[in-house]
């Protein structure tokens, strides 16, 4: 395996947890996925979710930081309610 290639793929490990990392802080059950499957994911979300009341949300890059902060809040800012 080519330098490079092992390099690729520690970046994306990292990326992954420092995804999982900043999610935990919302509280709330998560999956992360890439984006191509975002879609169908989230559908399947919502059918699930429907029975259970809860609203599934998604999270793209960039919405997200390392402070600590509440997951009520967290979620209000990721919906765009405080952006």
């Amino acid at each position: 395996m080519s330098r490079d290639v092992e390099f690729g793929r520690e970046i994306k490990r990292q990326k992954i947890e420092r995804w999982r990392h900043a999610v935990s802080d919302y509280g709330y059950p998560f999956e992360i996925v890439p984006g191509y499957e975002a879609m169908a994911a989230l559908e399947a979300a919502q059918l699930t979710s429907a029975k259970r009341a809860v609203t599934p949300i998604i999270v793209p890059p960039g919405n997200w930081n390392s402070k600590a902060i509440d997951p009520g809040t967290r979620c209000r800012t990721a919906a765009g309610e405080l952006a």
